[in-house]
C-alpha cells in the first residue's frame, strides 16, 4: 500500500542538535465509492519541509547560544529597560520555541493534503486546536511520515464519518435503523427556523459537488438558507432542482422540506456509510441499481455551470445611471433590464465565460470594453433561481440553435394567428418564435426542455411555460389552433417532433407550421392533413451550414 524508504537516519548528535538526512516516501492512493476523491500528496514536497525544520531548529538553537555570551547579555540589559520600552522581551525555552516551529510546519503539512477537507467538524477543530496552541508534536521526520501516513489512510473512515454525521443531520432515523440510507427521499420538519438542518443540506451539498468533481473550497455562492426560504416563499410544495440536479427538493408552506437525491449519487453516499456500517446497509443500495443512470449518462459535469462564473452571477447588479455634467459623477437611478459586474473582471477567461452564459440567456453586450449586458427581461428576478439550478443545456447535445428573424417572421406569417387562437412552440429555446406569435394569439404556450431556458421564458411572461420534453408532454397535452416549432434535427428527432406535433392539432382549419431540414419532403406521416412545402434557405443558424425549408400543415 505504500513504503517509507530512507537511507540514513534523522538522530540527534548532541540535545537539540540534527544533521540533515535524505529518504523517500511513497504516500497510497486511495479510492471510495469507485471514485478519486482523494489528493495524493506530493512526498518531495513533504521532505523538503522536513529538511526545512531542520534547518529552522538550527537557526533557533544558534541564536539561543548567541544569547548566552556576555556580549549578548549586556546588550539586552538595555535593549530591555528604559522608560519608553513596553515591548516584552522575556525569551522562552528552546523547547518552547520548537513547539510553535513545529505547529508552523504542521500547518503547513497539512496544507499540501486533503486531510483536513474530509475530516468530520470536530476532529478538524481539535487538530486546529492543537497546532494553534502549540500542542502538536515536534516536527521530527518518524512522527511525520507515521502521522500523515495514518491520517491519509484513515480520509475514507473520516468522510464516512462526516457523511455519516450529515445522514443524522438530514433523517430522524440512524443508517443502522435505515438501510436505504440515502436512497430514501428525506422529509425533514421546521427547516425554515433550524440552521443547523440548513447547514447540514449544504454539507451534503459540499460533498456531493467533490463527487462531480468541483472545488469545494470555492462554493461562496451556495448559500443554502437563503434557497431554501425562498423556495419556501415562492414556490411552495414544487419539486426544484439544485446543483445541477443532483438533488430535488421541495419546501411546504408548514415549514416541510422532502429531498431526494439522484441514484446515482446515493448509491456512493450509501457506499461510504458502509466504510462505518459494513453490515447495516444492504448491497442493492451500495451499488447502481439496472436502471440507475451511469455517471456518463448523468454527465453532470457537462452541464453545471463553473463554480467561478455562478460566483461572478451572484455579482452582478442593475446597471447604475450617472450625471456626469457636474464636478462629480452623481447616481441617478438604474437601467431596467441591465446588468454590470458589481467588481471589474480582470481574468479574461471568466470574462468569456460570463459573456458567453449572459449571452445564451438572451444578453446582449452594450459596449465592447464595459461589463454591461441589456436583455428583453429582469434577468436579475431569475438570477437566484439560475444560480441554485447550477447547469445550463449544452447546445449541441439539446440542439439548441436560435431561429433567425427571416425564418421566424416566414413562419408567423404562414400561420395566420387570430386574437382566439391557443398556440403552441414546442422546444422553445429563448422563444424566438413565441415572442412573435405573442402580441396576437389569445394564449402562447411554450413547452422547453431546459430548466435554464424555462426560468428565462417565464421570466419574459408567457402564459404557459412547461419545463418539460415535448414528447413526454404531447402524452397528454391538449389541442391547439396554431402550432409554430423549429424542432432539434438529429437522430431523426425532426419527424418525430413535427409527427407528434401534429397530434395536438385542434381540428379543422387548425395549422402546424415548421422549420425542418429538406430531406423531410415526402416522409412525414399527416394523415387527414394538408402538407405544402417552402423553397430552402441556406445557412440559417449561427455557426452551422444546415439547408432548411419551412412544412406547412393544415388539418382538414
Amino acid at each position: 500500500m505504500f513504503d517509507v524508504i530512507a537511507s540514513s537516519e534523522l538522530t540527534p548528535e548532541t540535545s537539540g542538535q540534527y544533521k540533515s538526512t535524505t529518504f523517500d516516501v511513497a504516500f497510497p492512493v486511495q479510492t471510495i465509492a469507485g471514485l478519486s476523491l482523494f489528493k495524493t500528496p506530493d512526498a518531495e514536497s513533504i521532505k523538503k519541509l522536513l529538511e526545512h525544520y531542520i534547518e529552522d531548529a538550527k537557526r533557533i538553537e544558534n541564536v539561543m547560544e548567541l544569547l548566552k555570551t556576555s556580549d549578548a547579555q549586556f546588550a539586552l540589559n538595555y535593549l530591555q529597560s528604559g522608560p519608553n520600552n513596553y515591548v516584552n522581551t522575556q525569551l522562552s525555552s528552546y523547547e518552547s520555541a520548537l513547539k510553535g516551529l513545529s505547529a508552523d510546519y504542521w500547518n503547513k503539512a497539512l496544507a499540501l493534503t486533503d486531510v483536513l477537507d474530509h475530516m468530520p467538524a470536530d476532529t478538524r477543530l481539535e487538530w486546529k486546536s492543537n497546532i494553534s496552541n502549540w500542542e502538536a508534536p515536534l516536527f521530527e521526520r518518524d512522527t511525520v511520515i507515521s502521522t500523515v501516513l495514518e491520517l491519509l489512510l484513515n480520509r475514507d473512515k473520516f468522510l464516512a464519518e462526516k457523511v455519516d454525521l450529515i445522514f443524522k443531520g438530514l433523517s430522524k432515523s440512524h443508517v443502522t435503523n435505515s438501510p436505504a440510507g440515502f436512497s430514501q427521499r428525506f422529509i425533514i420538519n421546521g427547516i425554515i427556523g433550524s440552521v443547523q438542518k440548513k447547514e447540514s443540506i449544504d454539507d451534503l451539498r459540499q460533498i456531493i459537488a467533490s463527487f462531480m468533481g468541483r472545488s469545494t473550497t470555492k462554493m461562496r455562492h451556495m448559500n443554502t438558507g437563503s434557497i431554501i426560504e425562498r423556495a419556501w416563499q415562492n414556490n411552495p410544495g414544487k419539486w426544484l432542482e439544485l446543483d445541477g440536479g443532483a438533488i430535488k427538493f421541495k419546501v411546504f408552506k408548514k415549514q416541510t422540506i422532502h429531498i431526494e437525491i439522484h441514484p446515482d449519487l446515493a448509491w456512493r453516499l450509501n457506499e461510504i456509510l458502509s466504510v462505518l456500517y459494513p453490515q447495516a446497509i444492504p448491497e442493492e443500495f451500495k451499488s447502481r441499481g439496472k436502471g440507475s443512470k451511469t455517471i456518463k449518462d448523468f454527465d453532470l459535469k457537462q452541464h453545471l455551470l463553473s463554480n467561478d462564473l455562478l460566483y461572478d452571477l451572484v455579482q452582478l447588479e442593475a446597471t447604475r445611471i450617472w450625471d456626469r455634467s457636474g464636478y462629480e459623477p452623481r447616481l441617478t437611478g438604474r437601467k431596467n433590464n441591465s446588468v454590470t459586474c458589481r467588481y471589474h473582471l480582470d481574468d479574461k477567461t471568466r470574462q468569456l465565460e460570463l459573456d458567453t452564459f449572459l449571452k445564451s440567456c438572451g444578453g446582449v453586450r452594450t459596449n465592447k470594453f464595459l461589463q454591461e449586458w441589456d436583455f428583453e427581461y429582469d434577468f436579475l428576478a431569475i438570477r437566484d433561481d439560475i444560480i441554485r439550478l447550477g447547469k445550463a443545456p449544452e447546445h449541441i447535445s439539446h440542439q439548441y440553435y436560435p431561429t433567425q428573424d427571416m425564418l421566424s417572421d416566414e413562419v408567423i406569417a404562414r400561420l395566420e394567428i387570430c386574437s382566439t387562437d391557443d398556440v403552441l412552440e414546442p422546444s422553445a429555446g429563448l422563444g424566438a418564435i413565441a415572442k412573435k406569435m405573442k402580441p396576437s394569439a389569445k394564449t402562447v404556450t411554450c413547452v422547453e426542455i431546459s430548466s435554464l431556458h424555462a426560468l428565462v421564458l417565464a421570466e419574459m411572461g408567457f402564459d404557459n411555460v412547461i419545463n418539460k420534453d415535448f414528447i413526454k408532454y404531447a402524452e397528454t397535452a391538449p389541442k391547439f389552433d396554431k402550432i409554430a416549432m423549429n424542432p432539434p434535427f438529429s437522430q431523426g428527432r425532426a419527424k418525430l417532433h413535427v409527427e407528434t406535433a401534429i397530434t395536438l392539432l385542434k381540428g379543422t382549419g387548425s395549422k402546424l407550421v415548421a422549420i425542418v431540414p429538406p430531406t423531410l419532403k415526402n416522409k412525414l406521416c399527416a394523415d387527414g392533413c394538408s402538407i405544402h412545402w417552402s423553397n430552402n434557405f441556406d445557412k440559417q443558424f449561427d455557426k452551422t451550414n444546415v439547408t432548411v425549408c419551412i412544412v406547412e400543415i393544415v388539418k382538414k
